[in-house]
């Protein structure tokens, strides 16, 4: 036996394997390791439930640390109920962890347990079986395959409803809502992600207050309404920082800088990435370093052309090394910034700079951080005025909605006017840009960065 310090400066004890391993020998041969170890699962199981805090604010950066320090111990409780064929056990300690898979550990690993725990879950219904519902569900459109997520969320907030917990309703309401805008499904998501934010109100839970408060940003950038999203995402920072939620403070200030960067403000950009690495982002679960790491790539698409092709292959290769994929708005922003550097560099370059990128060790990508920072505080705005070729400021949002693929009828409606308004507008574009189609448009809106 010797000791060691945690994280949070608190002593404990570790066991050698050896002397390990020779107990686990000593309690087979006495009869009694099965008792040990149902007392150890059932700790262990405490221990989450207690520590894991799921709904009474946003999982924070010390309880993650707590998590952490038990992981051997969590697994093996895992292990032994399993073993068991205990269900009411996994599935309550499954619900528990949720918040640790997603924020810090394994996503194959958190969907693969609570795959294991639905499939020998008790029929009855009870909270933690919601959860873990929630926990299924949310990890597995994280990594991609969202074949069976709309249902099992729709009997997460069923069950929430049917017994009364507030929490797992609101939670699973804001899965919803979350997922829709990840898939472009904005109105949809503007409904399911306002009634979670009420239902956090009423409940008091402020921690999630502020994380349907950054969904609802996402969602307003996603519209391309950029000042309703900076004011929604605006309000959410301060919250995070009232609620010490490290991590998504991170995410706000990640989608505020790219909100900069949309209008040519590199410096205040710079600042709010920069900020993030502050924050811990860099030094947590892969994905968040992916986005991080893009979201910078798409400041450098301005300041630096060839820094920004190898951030976006290391990107690439966080999110591929993890089983990832960015989702809406992120990924039509990403490939947006991606057509612009082909433009500058032109397409082989940029993917032998891309290539690059994906095989760039952590200190490299990171030196490319700080460099691009540097160059954007150094640059300025990097669009002079005659870049929009004269056209006013409807004409030139109306551009950058047809450049992201809507309709006429589309882009009426999210600008509150009607389709011939809109028609009108771009042959007004046309001429003063001196171009014949919206093909032509769109690809001088990528030329001159104004998406």
């Amino acid at each position: 036996m010797r000791q060691a310090t945690d994280a949070q400066g608190e002593p404990r004890y570790l066991m050698l394997e050896t002397a390990r391993e020779f107990a686990l020998d000593q309690l087979a041969r006495s009869g009694e390791a099965g008792p040990v170890a149902l007392a150890h699962a059932a700790w262990a199981l405490a221990f989450a439930e207690r520590v894991g805090r799921r709904m009474s604010k946003r999982e924070d950066e010390a309880t993650m640390v707590c998590l952490d320090a038990e992981s051997a111990n969590l697994r093996e409780a895992l292990e032994w109920f399993a073993h068991e064929r205990d269900g009411d056990a996994l599935v309550r300690l499954v619900a528990a962890l949720h918040g640790w898979w997603s924020d810090r550990a394994d996503h194959h690993e958190g969907r693969a347990w609570a795959e294991r725990a639905l499939a020998s879950a008790p029929q009855e219904p009870s909270p933690a079986l919601g959860w873990a519902f929630l926990a299924a569900a949310h990890l597995a459109h994280t990594l991609g395959d969202d074949e069976s997520v709309d249902g099992r969320l729709e009997r997460v907030v069923s069950l929430g409803r049917a017994l009364g917990d507030g929490p797992l309703e609101a939670v699973g309401l804001l899965v919803q809502g979350q997922l829709a805008a990840d898939r472009g499904d904005y109105d949809a998501a503007l409904g399911l992600l306002e009634a979670a934010r009420v239902l956090f109100l009423r409940l008091d839970a402020h921690g999630w207050v502020s994380n349907a408060l950054y969904h609802l940003g996402i969602v307003a950038y996603g519209r391309r309404d950029l000042d309703a999203a900076e004011a929604r995402l605006g309000e959410a920072l301060a919250a995070c920082r009232d609620t010490g939620v490290p991590t998504d403070a991170a995410y706000c200030l990640e989608y505020l800088g790219l909100i900069a960067c949309d209008r040519g403000d590199l410096p205040v950009a710079a600042e709010r990435l920069a900020a993030c690495t502050e924050l811990g982002a860099l030094r947590v679960l892969a994905h968040h370093r992916g986005r991080l790491v893009a979201a910078v790539a798409v400041l450098a698409a301005a300041a630096l052309p060839d820094a920004s092709a190898r951030l976006f292959g290391a990107a690439e290769a966080v999110h591929g090394g993890a089983g990832l994929s960015p989702d809406l708005p992120e990924r039509a922003v990403y490939a947006r910034a991606c057509d612009r550097l082909r433009a500058a560099l032109g397409a082989e370059a940029f993917e032998r700079a891309r290539q690059q990128g994906r095989l760039m060790p952590d200190e490299a990508v990171d030196a490319d951080l700080r460099a691009v920072f540097a160059a954007a505080c150094e640059t300025g705005r990097p669009h002079p005025p005659a870049a929009t070729g004269g056209l006013s400021a409807r004409e030139v949002e109306v551009l950058r909605l047809v450049a992201d693929g809507l309709t006429d009828a589309e882009v009426a409606a999210r600008l509150s006017i009607s389709p011939r308004t809109v028609g009108q507008h771009l042959r007004s574009v046309y001429n003063k840009l001196g171009v014949p189609s919206r093909a032509a448009a769109t690809r001088y809106a990528v030329e001159h960065g104004l998406v």
